[in-house]
């Protein structure tokens, strides 16, 4: 799985695991699709062609403090810039094809790594502990901890066999 190194840069978890590609849906932006085709290109240098490969995922929504975006910038989230948020985010899966890979173009992420699917669910587990301890992003960046969840449940890379199943299931409730 391609995941992203957020740029050393960034104000909001920098340093961190992230997606790939991530963007947010304008009012002005009907076709989510297009989004995604957009977002693609000026994050990690797909071409239209690939981009529009991406087929439907599935539907994310979680709600809670957002201190942990703030963590960074204020030393410590509790400087009362955070608060109270609900998000909803629509995924989508992209098969790349051996030989593409992703590259950094806007700065948002430092470089692309591939990473070995034991690997991935080893830092999800590791990520999703340390946000109950309230430890946001020890890992990942928060809010790819459900999304990636979501992805590997739904497409059967992990069941209830897995150990650690049960907290993955669980951030996909909150």
């Amino acid at each position: 799985m391609w995941l992203g190194v957020r740029s050393n840069e960034k104000s909001v978890c920098p340093n961190q695991l992230d997606h790939v590609v991530a963007g947010g849906l304008g009012l002005d932006e009907l076709d989510k699709l297009e989004c995604v085709v957009k977002e693609c290109g000026e994050e990690a240098g797909f071409d239209m062609e690939v981009a529009r490969r991406a087929v439907e995922g599935g539907v994310v929504m979680y709600e809670g403090n957002d201190n942990w975006c703030y963590e960074e910038r204020v030393g410590g989230g509790d400087g009362g810039v955070g608060g109270y948020k609900r998000d909803t985010l629509f995924t989508y899966d992209l098969e790349v094809l051996e030989g593409i890979v992703p590259k950094p173009v806007d700065g948002e992420v430092e470089r692309f790594e591939l990473v070995d699917v034991e690997e991935v669910m080893e830092g999800l587990i590791e990520s999703e502990g340390a946000r109950v301890r309230g430890e946001w992003g020890k890992v990942y960046k928060a809010n790819c901890v459900p999304v990636i969840a979501e992805f590997m449940i739904r497409k059967g890379i992990i069941g209830k066999e897995f150990e650690g199943f049960e907290e993955l299931f669980e951030c996909l409730r909150n």
